[in-house]
């Protein structure tokens, strides 16, 4: 993936991160709650990993 692809697979992951937050403070129960805690976590996560590879390749 070259840097401007990954540079916009972070933003939307950033993005969905935000969407699925939302989505968890609006669930209808825990268990909802959690599953988009979770899944928001592992976009931030993602995100995370492909900013480092940005930068290890940046030096």
């Amino acid at each position: 993936m070259d840097r401007v692809a990954t540079q916009e697979r972070i933003k939307e992951l950033r993005q969905r991160a935000v969407r699925l937050t939302d989505a968890a403070q609006h669930a209808d129960s825990r268990a909802a709650y959690n599953e988009d805690m979770r899944a928001s976590a592992r976009a931030e996560n993602e995100a995370d990993e492909l900013e480092a590879q940005l930068r290890d390749a940046q030096s």
